[in-house]
């Protein structure tokens, strides 16, 4: 009876550790980062690392204005001098009072669990390669206080403070076309703001039916009849509820939902991300293609390491709607897989998978100090393979490497006469 007793303990104990981890990956691109202990393949023998190529998302933070808060406390307001807020509602409306003014002065920065993310990712890398940060490391970041301050914060675990000179820092503006090429870009600001993606994924989250079940948990079904725009109260709802997990566990909205339903709005914000920024079929490629230039600059970049030998690293900070299309252009199986089901999205595109906070890609070079390069990928410190054939996979000959993209490169339709600032602005698929 006891070994009974004690199994039946050991599965609900498993059973709940499951759930508790599905939870937290339903905060999708709002998930503080989670590193996985891992073993890495070893590279083959005479080959030393040399050079890290990297792109890297900032940290967890505070949201980014209170827009979504104002909002949600807005209609619970309305609701609340017509008697149509529920316990639930009323609770609510004062857990959001108290975010708002907690917040102040913090919206967009990064939280304590985002700087923790950024050391640990840093701290990994010295620790693999302790060896390597002898020359010139390049730095790019978005000029935004999270970027700017996931880069220092970054750099610190890597550097002493008597480094500074081998650093090399350049902060950009949001219409920068390597690390913000989703500003700049005409043709997909167009379809960002107008898209048949805007159609279509509010049609799948109509089709889940959810909005008035989850609704109702806060207001009465009267007034829930009266919300013209679900879609967007339940986005703000999911954005509030997401974010709070990388600010603090204690202020939480996790009470008010079941799993389920919690699962559903994830599904509905997934749809949004992959139809949005991702690969879905019907913008043929446009939202993804768009990050050419960062492409460019990882090939250009790594090939001036090779040749010069001055640099032990280039290092970017950016946004998930920088990771997100890079990803999916480098052939990255779980970025990259393409349907238009919607409803299969969740089986085969995960965005916790690709651009949780501090998401990261990095190449990483080798070399056996004769001319041979190898070079491997990893996605948020996880190897991943290039999307073609290695007999030595993960790590694959820069040759190749090189070669496969600038072939991919040179099928886009670009005007190869304009600066980098007009390639990116007009480019536009025929």
């Amino acid at each position: 009876m006891k070994n009974i007793i004690s199994g039946l303990i050991v599965v609900c104990f498993l059973f709940l550790f499951s759930c508790s981890k599905k939870i937290d990956q339903m905060d999708g691109t709002y998930m503080p980062y989670i590193y996985k202990t891992q073993l890495y393949t070893p590279a083959p023998e005479g080959y030393e690392p040399f050079y890290i190529n990297m792109i890297c998302r900032h940290g967890s933070r505070y949201p980014i204005t209170n827009k979504d808060i104002e909002l949600l406390m807005g209609v619970l307001a309305e609701a609340e001098t017509e008697f149509y807020l529920t316990e639930n509602g009323k609770h609510l409306y004062q857990h959001l009072q108290k975010l708002n003014d907690e917040f102040q002065d913090k919206w967009g920065k990064l939280t304590l669990i985002g700087e923790e993310e950024v050391k640990g990712i840093a701290t990994r890398m010295k620790k693999n390669f302790p060896d390597l940060f002898t020359e010139t490391v390049y730095v790019q970041s978005d000029s935004v206080e999270r970027c700017r301050e996931t880069m220092k914060i970054f750099l610190s675990q890597l550097f002493q403070s008597n480094d500074e000179d081998k650093i090399n820092v350049e902060l950009v503006s949001s219409s920068n076309p390597i690390l913000n090429f989703f500003n700049v870009n005409l043709e997909y600001l167009k379809y960002k703001n107008t898209g048949q993606w805007i159609k279509k994924s509010n049609e799948f989250a109509d089709s889940l039916e959810l909005k008035t079940k989850i609704l109702k948990t806060f207001f009465e079904k009267d007034y829930v009849d009266k919300i013209n725009d679900k879609v967007t109260v339940m986005h703000s709802l999911y954005s509030t509820y997401a974010i709070l997990n990388g600010v603090s566990k204690s202020m939480s909205l996790r009470k008010y939902f079941s799993l389920e339903d919690i699962f559903n709005m994830w599904q509905i914000e997934n749809v949004r991300q992959y139809t949005e920024k991702g690969p879905y079929p019907v913008n043929n490629g446009l939202s993804i293609k768009i990050s050419f230039p960062l492409l460019e600059d990882f090939l250009e970049t790594s090939n001036n390491a090779i040749s010069e030998g001055s640099a032990s690293a280039d290092f970017r900070f950016a946004h998930a709607e920088t990771i997100i299309p890079f990803a999916a252009l480098l052939g990255i199986p779980v970025a990259s897989a393409k349907t238009l089901d919607l409803i299969e999205v969740k089986e085969i595109w995960k965005d916790y998978l690709i651009t949780p906070m501090a998401a990261n890609i990095q190449w990483i070079f080798y070399s056996n100090g004769s001319g041979s390069i190898l070079v491997k990928m990893l996605l948020n410190e996880s190897e991943v393979n290039f999307p073609f054939e290695s007999n030595t996979a993960p790590y694959y000959k820069w040759e190749d490497v090189s070669t496969y993209y600038q072939n991919m490169l040179s099928e886009l339709p670009m005007i190869k006469s304009f600066s980098i600032d007009k390639k990116v602005r007009y480019f536009k698929l025929k």
